[in-house]
């Protein structure tokens, strides 16, 4: 019976992860698939990018895999234009020292 619970559980738990990430895709306007197998999404949230001219705001969503940024195209954050998604399969954290830019 345990098994079988277990079965169950993680049949379920697979069905909302991929739930979650067609609702995550139709948030885009244009992206790549965000749908893969084995990917699970993880945490969403605004960062800033530094770019080579000035900072600018945009909104990431991580996950398993992989690290998709964009930028809001309405003001409460319903809808994304995509601009890049970069692969986490071969990445290394670094620990950096937080500086100012001036």
């Amino acid at each position: 019976m345990g098994e079988l619970a277990d079965t169950i559980n993680r049949t379920i738990r697979e069905k909302q992860e991929l739930e979650e990430l067609i609702a995550i895709q139709h948030k885009f306007k244009n992206s790549p698939p965000l749908v893969a197998k084995n990917r699970v999404f993880i945490r969403e949230g605004p960062l800033v990018k530094i770019c080579r001219k000035n900072p600018k705001m945009r909104y990431f969503f991580l996950f398993t895999d992989c690290l998709v940024y964009a930028r809001k195209i309405d003001a409460i954050g319903t809808t994304y234009m995509y601009h890049r998604m970069i692969s986490l399969l071969r990445a290394r954290v670094v620990d950096v020292s937080d500086t100012k830019r001036t």
